[in-house]
């Protein structure tokens, strides 16, 4: 056989140079002659002797078994190093110029943050790090916690220019983890402008700010301390005896005269409202419950806690389920009032009747003088305990006013107002139909209820956030010599919602949705659907109005 000649590369490249030269200008059109058969099979061969021959430093094998990558990893290899490291280290420089509020390409940005975003976590862990530390030293604590403030803002600003909203939450952690958790002590115990400062020297916005930045925050003694156990000590059962006995202590302090039980179940009773002031997940509420357990293992009155865990359950029941609960009697009351003209109730009645076995024990009362019902309340009352006895005779009803709720349409000067309040505030009020003005003394007589009582029914209407009735002298408690007055020029404070379409005056439905999700972003994360309902009772209410040339305008 007779053995191929070995083609040297600097030859055979040349060779293969001047036939792809010739092919290229043959395809250009230029002035070439065509190949003959000849040479482009002695083209083809060359190409192929070259590919398939075996040199004499070939050391592929040799290269195969030491893992040398491949094309397409070693091309991914330099890609990362040369491209895409590159790009990295330039858009965090860009993200850090915009935060050190220098102009950059926020649509450039926009569209390569994404691939980025792990890293840019990172970067915000650093940089953030890196600024609070200079802060603590030389800020007060106020200052410190608006700078905070405005830096959380300009982070969900980011994020929603810039990267998917699943980011968000992320990147607002790890700030808030630099700002907030890491000088938490530093911050708070501040001899000159800390929470005791702030508190001794009554500022108010800054003890709301830093209420707001620290209820969110979820790691507490009890994690951190059971990681020590944990992982440091090997959950060593004398480390973990310890820290059970550490935890009884002050779990089971009393605080501003509510026991521990009653503030955990408090606790529990504000998570799971459908109302309730933070809108959390599902999964988010199953966390939080598991840690309450485990807290409640170191309460030593866990009847207590069982109890006021079991009368606000009921509450939470009645009043979310109030309609469902109340409907088999409500419609055989309804039928009632129709067939028996002299039966006529004056105002809307909605009864729910529970059975004493399988409610918790109320303080109740029937209409005797412990309080005094207004009028149009005890005909009310009456009409229903005549429907009642047509129904049984063996059973006597106790009212709970307590538990009571009453929808009023009151007439102020600016305008009218429904008000929602209990059946007590409402008796005080329709006092006031009668009287213009009224002393202490005669409003706890007229209504026969106790000091302690009435002292905070009207503190809540006069001295808290709401102030229906105005109080003379104005201070900050009720005492016997005190009167009250109507507020005539009362307005809910629910018109500070306005105050973004009040100064706008009109905002399409795109731009109210996005103001608001980005005004609400600080507090929770509203959920986009629930505007549209929300939108058509503020219409309702005649808080706005739709633009008559464009529904979709506010």
């Amino acid at each position: 056989m007779v053995q191929r000649r070995l083609i040297e590369f600097d030859e055979g490249w040349e060779y293969i140079q001047k036939g792809i030269g010739k092919l290229k200008r043959i395809l250009e059109g230029l002035r070439e002659p065509p190949f003959s058969s000849e040479e482009y099979m002695a083209l083809h061969i060359t190409i192929y002797n070259m590919c398939s021959q075996n040199t004499p430093n070939n050391n592929s094998a040799s290269c195969k078994r030491r893992n040398i990558p491949g094309f397409d990893e070693f091309g991914l290899a330099c890609f990362r190093d040369l491209v895409y490291d590159a790009l990295k280290h330039k858009a965090k420089d860009a993200v850090i110029d915009e935060r050190e509020r220098e102009q950059v390409d926020r649509a450039l940005l926009a569209n390569v943050l994404d691939i980025f975003v792990e890293h840019m976590l990172q970067d915000t862990s650093s940089y953030y790090s890196r600024i609070s530390t200079n802060w603590i030293l030389k800020d007060p604590c106020p200052d410190y916690m608006r700078k905070a403030e405005e830096c959380l803002k300009k982070e969900r600003d980011r994020v929603s220019r810039y990267l998917q909203s699943n980011g968000e939450e992320k990147l607002v952690e790890k700030v808030q983890h630099e700002l907030l958790v890491v000088y938490a002590t530093q911050l708070l115990e501040k001899e000159q402008s800390g929470c005791g400062a702030l508190f001794r020297g009554n500022k108010v916005d800054d003890l709301s700010r830093m209420y707001r930045f620290y209820r969110t925050i979820r790691a507490g003694p009890h994690d951190n301390y059971m990681e020590y156990v944990t992982n440091c000590f090997m959950d060593h059962s004398l480390f973990q005896r310890a820290l059970k006995e550490a935890f009884k202590i002050f779990c089971n302090k009393t605080v501003g005269g509510f026991s521990s039980s009653e503030q955990l179940a408090t606790f529990c009773d504000n998570i799971l409202k459908k109302s309730g002031n933070e809108k959390l997940s599902d999964e988010a509420i199953e966390e939080t419950l598991e840690k309450v357990v485990k807290v409640l293992v170191y309460i030593s009155d866990k009847d207590l806690f069982a109890e006021f865990y079991r009368k606000k359950l009921a509450r939470r029941l009645l009043f979310d389920r109030s309609r469902t609960l109340a409907r088999k009697n409500q419609t055989g009351f309804e039928k009632y009032l129709r067939y028996n003209k002299n039966a006529h109730a004056g105002i809307d009645l909605s009864v729910t009747v529970l059975a004493t076995g399988f409610w918790p024990s109320y303080k109740s009362s029937d209409l005797n003088p412990i309080f005094n019902l207004p009028s149009q309340m005890i005909k009310c009352v009456e009409v229903f305990k005549r429907f009642y006895e047509t129904k049984t005779k063996h059973r006597k009803l106790s009212w709970i006013y307590s538990l009571g709720q009453c929808h009023i349409n009151a007439k102020f000067e600016l305008k009218n107002i429904e008000l929602i309040i209990s059946t007590y505030h409402a008796a005080i009020l329709d006092l006031f139909n009668a009287s213009n003005r009224l002393s202490y003394s005669q409003v706890i007589t007229q209504l026969n209820l106790t000091h302690d009582d009435l002292v905070r029914l009207l503190h809540s209407l006069s001295i808290l956030y709401y102030k229906i009735l105005i109080k003379e002298p104005d201070t900050k408690s009720i005492s016997r010599s005190d009167y009250f007055e109507l507020n005539s020029k009362f307005t809910d404070r629910m018109r500070g919602s306005r105050s973004l379409s009040h100064h706008r005056k009109v905002l399409g439905h795109q731009q109210l949705v996005s103001e608001c999700i980005e005004l609400l972003g600080r507090m929770f994360k509203p959920a986009v659907k629930a505007f549209k309902k929300r939108i058509e009772g503020l219409i309702s209410q005649d808080y706005l109005e739709r633009y008559p040339e464009n529904p979709n305008t506010f």
